[in-house]
């Protein structure tokens, strides 16, 4: 049991990290969202007239707001499913515990209200 609990609750935090990274890394092969924000102050492709600046900087800052926005998504997401897991024993426990009290009070209700001759 107490190797059980030690995978449940201790060991998960590592691999949920480790998953949480992987995730991350994922997504920042196809956003490039560090890639961007380190090249914030340069013109796209090498554009540097006044307009090729401005267009760039706006092009970037929009990428780098909605790529923040959506790996904040990811992380909410990684924080509530990591939550459920921690919460899931702690569920099934309740949910047999609910199994054998709600029986005997389910019959009594049931049977309060019939006539029996």
């Amino acid at each position: 049991m107490q190797e059980l609990l030690s995978f449940w609750f201790v060991a998960s935090a590592p691999r949920a990290l480790a998953w949480y990274r992987r995730v991350i890394a994922g997504f920042e092969s196809n956003l490039a969202v560090a890639t961007t924000a380190k090249n914030l102050s340069k013109p796209l492709f090498q554009d540097y007239t006044f307009q090729g600046r401005i267009i760039g900087f706006g092009f970037r800052l929009l990428r780098i707001f909605f790529g923040g926005i959506l790996y904040a998504l990811i992380a909410v997401v990684a924080v509530v499913l990591y939550l459920l897991w921690l919460l899931f024993p702690l569920l099934c426990v309740a949910s047999l515990l609910g199994s054998f009290i709600a029986p005997s009070i389910g019959q009594q209700s049931q049977t309060e209200g019939v006539w029996k001759p």
